[in-house]
Order: C-alpha cells, then sequence, then structure tokens
C-alpha cells in the first residue's frame, strides 16, 4: 500500500512544479520573496483546512524545537525553490533525486536496524543507477567550463540540502507519529506554520529595508495559480507521510526515483500538448536512454517492494 500512496505523492508533486513554473513564466516580474511567500501563505491556510476536513476537529497545536528548525529550513527551501523556478529547467534539476535513496539506505540498515531482504537493498540500488541512465545526456561542448561548474554546484547544493530536508521530515515525523500519535494532517499544519511566520518576518523585515510595501496585492494571476499548484503541493507531503506511517524512509524515498519520470511526462504533456510555456529544452537525441532508463527502474521497483 506504501508503493500506491508513495505513486500518488510523486504525481501530485509533478503536477504542483509544473504549475509553478507556468504560473512563474506568466508573471517573471513578480519579486523572488513575494511570490514564496504568497505560495506558502496558501499552503498553510490549506493544511489547516484540510486537517479541519480530514481529522473533523480544529488542528493540534504542537511546537517543539525540532519543528521551528525543520519550518525554518523548509522556509529557506521555498526561497531556494523559487530563484530554481526562475533561473533553472525543472527537469534537469530533478535528477538529484535519484540520488537520495543513497542517503537513507545505511541510515536505516547501520542505526535503526531495520530489517531489510537482500532484493530489497538491491533494488534500491537499481532504482537509483536507472534514474541516472534516465537521464543521461551527452552535454553541449558550446557551454562554457564556468557555466558547467556553476550547474554542478547548484546540483550538489541541492541534493545536499534536499536530502538534509527529506530526512529531517522524514524521520522526525515517523518518531511523533510512533511515540505522539501527531498526524500526518496534524504535522503539515505545524511544520508548515512556522514556515508561514518564518517568510513573513523576512517578508517584513526586508519591506522595512526597503522602507516599501512589498506589491503583493498586483499579482492576483500568481495568486490564482499558486493556489491549484499549492492544493497538488498538500497532496504531495500528505501522501508522502502517509507512505512513511507503513515502510521505511530509505523505501518511500526510494521511489523518488519514479519522479523525474512522472515530471517528464507531465512537462511533455504540458508544453506539446496543452502548448503551455515552461521554457523547457525537451531533447530528442535522448529516446534510447530513456528507454533503458525505464526498464532498469521498472526492475528496482519490483526488487524494492
Amino acid at each position: 500500500m506504501w508503493q500506491i500512496y508513495s505513486l500518488i505523492s510523486l504525481f501530485f508533486g509533478a503536477t504542483e512544479e509544473t504549475i509553478d513554473k507556468a504560473t512563474m513564466i506568466s508573471s517573471k516580474t513578480i519579486d523572488l520573496l513575494d511570490a514564496t511567500w504568497i505560495r506558502n501563505a496558501i499552503s498553510f491556510a490549506i493544511s489547516i483546512v484540510a486537517a479541519i476536513l480530514i481529522g473533523g476537529a480544529f488542528p493540534v497545536v504542537f511546537i517543539s524545537f525540532p519543528i521551528v528548525i525543520l519550518g525554518i529550513l523548509y522556509g529557506i527551501s521555498a526561497i531556494t525553490y523559487t530563484v530554481l523556478l526562475k533561473q533553472v529547467e525543472i527537469t534537469a534539476s530533478s535528477i538529484t533525486t535519484s540520488f537520495i535513496p543513497l542517503v537513507f539506505l545505511p541510515i536505516d540498515l547501520f542505526i535503526l536496524n531495520t530489517d531489510f531482504l537482500l532484493r530489497q537493498i538491491i533494488g534500491i540500488i537499481v532504482l537509483v543507477i536507472g534514474g541516472v541512465i534516465f537521464f543521461y545526456r551527452k552535454r553541449s561542448n558550446t557551454a562554457s567550463i564556468t557555466n558547467k561548474k556553476i550547474l554542478i554546484l547548484i546540483l550538489i547544493f541541492i541534493f545536499l540540502f534536499d536530502a538534509l530536508l527529506i530526512g529531517f521530515e522524514s524521520y522526525l515525523f515517523k518518531d511523533y507519529f510512533a511515540n505522539l500519535h501527531l498526524s500526518e494532517t496534524n504535522f503539515l499544519v505545524n511544520m508548515w506554520g512556522v514556515m508561514f511566520l518564518f517568510l513573513t518576518a523576512s517578508v517584513i523585515s526586508v519591506s522595512l529595508y526597503k522602507r516599501a510595501l512589498p506589491s503583493i496585492h498586483l499579482h492576483k494571476k500568481y495568486v490564482q495559480g499558486s493556489f491549484f499548484s499549492k492544493i497538488t503541493d498538500y497532496g504531495n507531503s500528505f501522501f508522502a507521510l502517509k507512505a512513511l506511517t507503513i515502510a521505511s524512509v530509505s523505501q518511500v524515498t526510494s521511489f523518488t526515483i519514479f519522479y523525474p519520470i512522472v515530471l517528464l511526462i507531465i512537462v511533455m504533456g504540458t508544453q506539446k500538448k496543452l502548448k503551455v510555456n515552461l521554457e523547457e529544452y525537451l531533447d530528442h537525441g535522448t529516446l534510447i536512454p530513456k528507454i533503458c532508463g525505464v526498464i532498469i527502474i521498472c526492475l528496482g521497483a519490483y526488487l524494492a517492494r
């Protein structure tokens, strides 16, 4: 069952990122911090409504030091995500998810002493290999060495920060769920509440420094697009946490290897079929590596089940 939750989460996540990219392209003049605040204010509001609808009661306020740290880290991640939406192809940055499961496998094995079958360990590794092959692409020689180094540094930073954030959130939720019976909905309300307060404080601080109020009211189109993307964002987070109530962190994160595939399919359908500009370069010369990657990924998913 956790596999189904994980795949649903990936679908919502890829849809969210696609909508966010299209919304950002149509609102290029929006301030970076304003855009970040708008998206995550909507996320926080949706999390409260969802907690009431799903739990049948107002969300439980539970603020701990780890929750505060996690919320602040998510606030920083939200700002970084906005930068990436403006500067980097979303399909290019998604390759970093291929390596995240390798961070959590040794933690589950040697620190938490989680029991794994040999085929499950092999399956997780095969999933990662499949993801690398799927996104293998010969780089054009026209790109400067400096630009390549900058891209590599950006991808390394994304990988390290995402691994830290996903790991911190996943293990913290599993601990709170098992020992404090904190539900997925309440966990998201508290975590996103801290993130909202952090971003609000950031917006106010910048406004005081600039001596100008943020121009959020001028970006109604961005607000509308962000509303739909944040609904899918909630689905992404909720089902990811739901999967963690059943399986280990390394098992659940191993399914993030499917994310580049799901994202690419949605991006291709959106940009080519729906004619929505996502500023994505879709290379037709990588069909064979992509087919090989899909076959290997399917094999890895079967072994890791």
